[in-house]
């Protein structure tokens, strides 16, 4: 694979999703705050009278989810009378449950009538109208649906233009004894005795990677980084070392404490697993336990179930977007892994006595 700017392909991944995100929310914000503004332009020109409540209503109303069954919701229902030209006109108006508990039959209530009759409404309802006309307000209720859309977005288009092949070694990303990981902004050096790790802030990621590309030695690249974090691990400290097949993570533990070697992608990890298994020390054994693809499987299956049955059950929209977002990015791909790759760990420690 040719060398290859993924930070940047990353990063101009990260400013397309966030600016398309914040541009369409609010454009559509800015949308709905027109239109809904022109909704009510008749309560400007339009006066106050006095109504009078005709029937309450609080009975149970049946509300489906997506599996039809029905769930009982009170809603909170009048209907009202009001006199427009001398004629009487009836309406029915949906309340919260304070006003509805304030009302009786009989009562009068204010009510606006347009200047030219044609409409009217319930004077709190028009309050709550006006009050929810500003931009704040329909930006947060437009991203309850524009932030779960993006996500899925930002996820392909991370998969399409960024993320490569698992188990490829990454051309300008190793050597024989060196794997840098752009991703998590570290870079692991093997000597004869020694596993070193350096961690950098990531603003230093486009600079060290050129380096690194032109083969610059550790001295080098150490001395033009700032604040790096550098720790070494001795090979002969080493204690046991875990590799799952899938996975771009090496777990490696000394008798003092356990670390976690993280690399671009497994394919790297493996390429580095068998440089790192030619020192270990020869009183560590070696085993590969193997598993069926079903049993890495099963979990993220049975968390699909779960995720599914949430969202036939739900009648809450927001909440079945959003779980239908974390189903489609992260649950569905692992599902789709676990069944497509072996599930292999291999495993170095020290032999039970």
């Amino acid at each position: 694979m040719r060398r290859a700017d993924f930070y940047n392909r990353k990063r101009m991944v990260h400013l397309a999703s966030c600016a398309a995100f914040i541009i369409s929310t609010i454009l559509i914000s800015l949308i709905l705050a027109e239109w809904h503004k022109k909704s009510l332009a008749w309560v400007k020109n339009g006066y106050l009278a006095q109504g009078t409540i005709v029937n309450l209503d609080n009975k149970p109303s049946k509300l489906n989810t997506l599996l039809q069954r029905a769930r009982l919701h009170t809603a909170f229902a009048i209907t009202y009378s009001v006199k427009i030209n001398n004629a009487l006109f009836k309406k029915n108006a949906y309340v919260d449950q304070n006003v509805y508990a304030s009302l009786s039959e009989g009562k009068s209530v204010p009510v606006y009538i347009a200047k030219n009759g044609e409409q009217h409404n319930l004077k709190t309802n028009i309050d709550n109208q006006l009050a929810q006309s500003h931009l704040i307000y329909y930006l947060s209720k437009t991203a309850i649906i524009t932030v779960p859309v993006f996500l899925i977005i930002h996820a392909l288009l991370m998969l399409i233009f960024v993320r490569t092949r698992a188990n490829i070694l990454l051309k300008g990303f190793y050597t024989k004894h060196s794997w840098l990981n752009t991703n998590d902004n570290v870079l692991i050096w093997l000597t004869h005795s020694q596993i070193i790790v350096i961690r950098f802030d990531k603003h230093q990621t486009k600079m060290l990677a050129q380096l690194y590309q032109q083969e610059e030695c550790l001295e080098d690249l150490i001395a033009k980084l700032k604040r790096p974090n550098i720790y070494a691990i001795d090979i002969a400290d080493i204690s046991a070392i875990e590799s799952e097949y899938a996975s771009p993570k090496l777990l490696v533990s000394t008798t003092n404490r356990a670390y976690k070697l993280s690399f671009m992608n497994y394919g790297l990890k493996h390429h580095a697993l068998t440089q790192i298994a030619q020192n270990l020390p020869a009183h560590l054994i070696h085993s590969i336990n193997k598993k069926s693809r079903i049993m890495g499987f099963l979990p993220w299956f049975l968390l699909s179930v779960l995720c599914v049955a949430a969202v036939l059950q739900l009648n809450n929209h927001a909440l079945i977007i959003i779980i239908a977002a974390i189903f489609i990015i992260k649950l569905l791909p692992k599902c789709i892994f676990h069944i497509c790759s072996p599930r292999e760990v291999q495993r170095w420690r020290i032999p039970d006595i």
